[in-house]
């Protein structure tokens, strides 16, 4: 899954109720403030107070350095938040353009512009941020395979599936992996195999992540589907009915999705009536 990162000042934080009290703060100390103010909105998903907040921080000429950096990503958040791409991106290369921008903060940044471009459908440009982010010896951990997951997405888009395989192979190869974003790229390998008419391989992935308890709702009804259609492409029309019947028991299927498998279901008894 793509997450997006903002960023937190560990070192100075301020009281957000210093410009209610009317503190004399000096300019560093009301950008910081300015900054924290900017967090709260975040934290109460008040976008449009984050962005008012983190411009207020940027338009100070005390607002440098890392906290600038930080003052960028996070309004950049707060703009891809709201779906303004463009500002999103703009805000994003600003702070990759500063050198304080370093270490785990600019891996951050390089993967929140990548998400940026993807939404974008900039595939191109997604693959050269997460290829950036991997590039660094600060990406580890369930940071690094959630962008070796997204960097396998994009190539997914693009078409690319031998590499998509590579990425999402690597993202799964790692054991801090876990939960519902392991199944979710059990589900996307699933895919990229699907496109090579992989059907075992099909099969293996989505077995997989239906394995995984996190796996809920729609998520899961949609795994169990596409399951169903692996295996009717093997011929194994016990397998498929099974899968197509228990996707339609979530109640999380609804809509275009679940007309989708009712019709996939039908398929099945038209063709294989003494199977149902």
């Amino acid at each position: 899954m793509m997450c997006i990162n903002i960023l937190f000042l560990t070192a100075i934080l301020f009281m957000n109720s210093c410009f209610a009290a009317g503190i004399d703060e000096t300019g560093e100390e009301k950008t910081i403030c300015h900054f924290n103010l900017g967090l709260t909105h975040y934290q109460q998903n008040n976008f449009v107070g984050a962005i008012a907040e983190y411009t207020a921080a940027l338009a100070m000429p005390e607002c440098t350095g890392a906290v600038r950096v930080f003052c960028h990503n996070n309004l950049g958040v707060a703009y891809f938040l709201k779906k303004n791409f463009d500002a999103a991106i703009e805000q994003y290369t600003a702070a990759l353009a500063m050198p304080e921008c370093t270490g785990a903060d600019r891996v951050f940044c390089h993967s929140n512009l990548g998400i940026a471009y993807y939404n974008q459908k900039d595939f191109d440009a997604a693959i050269a941020q997460f290829t950036a982010a991997l590039a660094m010896p600060e990406c580890t951990g369930a940071d690094r395979a959630d962008y070796h997951n997204s960097l396998g997405a994009a190539y997914c888009n693009q078409k690319d599936f031998d590499a998509a395989i590579g990425q999402f192979t690597a993202a799964l190869a790692m054991p801090e992996y876990t939960g519902a974003d392991r199944a979710v790229c059990h589900k996307n390998l699933g895919i990229a195999y699907y496109h090579q008419n992989n059907f075992a391989g099909v099969v293996t992935e989505y077995t997989a992540a239906l394995a995984i308890p996190e796996l809920v709702g729609a998520a899961r009804a949609t795994c169990h589907n596409n399951l169903g259609s692996a295996y009717y492409n093997q011929k194994n029309i016990v397998g498929a009915i099974e899968q197509y019947t228990a996707a339609l028991a979530i109640p999380e299927l609804v809509g275009a999705a679940s007309a989708t498998c009712h019709n996939n279901l039908e398929v099945v008894r038209q063709r294989y009536p003494r199977m149902c």
